[in-house]
């Protein structure tokens, strides 16, 4: 006879571990980086609006629109992929990709 596991009670009754802080610190990594390109725009407008001789910032984001067209694009196409492949690995190929494809 099989026993019955509460599986609540086995997380709340375990010490946070090595394992759990360092999936914490990874995903904290990847929401920075992830966000760091939405909220670096909010400095640069006005510089690129001046150099652009835009006299308003709305022309600005018309040019930054795409991205996050893309980022939402992005994420309609990969949630149903990640359930059928496995989210981890879905997950990893989208950061090297966005890690690769930022950088570029």
């Amino acid at each position: 006879m099989a026993r019955a596991v509460n599986v609540s009670d086995i997380i709340d009754t375990r010490p946070v571990g090595a394992f759990q802080l360092r999936a914490f610190l990874l995903c904290a990594a990847v929401l920075f980086v992830d966000g760091f390109d939405v909220q670096g725009i909010t400095y640069v407008v006005p510089t690129i609006s001046a150099r652009m001789g835009a006299r308003s910032r709305s022309v600005v984001a018309c040019a930054d629109a795409p991205g996050s067209s893309a980022s939402c694009s992005a994420r309609l196409l990969l949630a149903p992929l990640a359930d059928r492949v496995g989210r981890r690995r879905v997950i990893v190929y989208s950061c090297v990709a966005f890690g690769t494809l930022h950088a570029a």
